[in-house]
């Protein structure tokens, strides 16, 4: 029996996810998963703030489209927002690592990271909707497709409730809204 590895149940389950088995809830030996630097560009508050700028800037952007679709500049953004979201997915997976950025740090019980899972789906439906989708001449060919990517691209509405993880101070002051808000009705 290895003193550095655990023993028992720990030890199991983390040779299991070492392994690559999905193992979505369980204990794991801090031992073996080494900490995530918290030095870098990704896990900086510069970059979160610039990420959150970019989410709000493609809110305004889908906003744009609603009002006046036939616009070039607004595939010009979608595509520049995309290319954003696709560099930022893969800064944090080269920084954490594919199993950390989608099952977490390891220490204590592991989960399945759901903003990293969502951010990862809206990335590869952008991808489907304006790279593949336009080359394979199929954007468009039906009403029900049509409706069903307009539904998929409203997804991306999603990223908004990720500021709330990235910034704490923004979820506590909405909470205190909602609770003063409460008081007047």
């Amino acid at each position: 029996e290895d003193p550095d590895r655990g023993t028992g149940r720990e030890a199991t389950e983390a040779s299991a996810m070492r392994d690559g088995a999905p193992v979505i809830v369980g204990r794991t030996n801090s031992q073996d998963v080494p900490p995530v630097a918290k030095s870098s560009i990704v896990e900086g508050d510069s970059f979160q703030s610039l990420i959150g700028i970019v989410i709000v800037s493609n809110l305004f952007v889908i906003w744009g489209e609603t009002d006046a679709p036939h616009l070039l500049v607004w595939t010009i953004l979608d595509n520049a927002f995309l290319v954003i979201f696709i560099v930022e997915i893969i800064l944090r997976i080269r920084h954490r690592g594919f199993q950390r950025y989608i099952f977490g740090d390891g220490e204590g019980v592991v989960c399945v990271e759901h903003w990293h899972v969502l951010d990862c789906i809206i990335v590869t439906v952008g991808v489907l909707d304006l790279w593949l989708m336009p080359i394979f001449g199929t954007a468009g060919s039906s009403g029900h497709q049509t409706s069903f990517l307009r539904f998929l691209r409203l997804l991306r509405l999603l990223r908004l409730f990720r500021l709330f993880e990235m910034f704490p101070a923004l979820a506590s002051f909405i909470g205190a809204l909602k609770d003063m808000m409460g008081t007047f009705i």
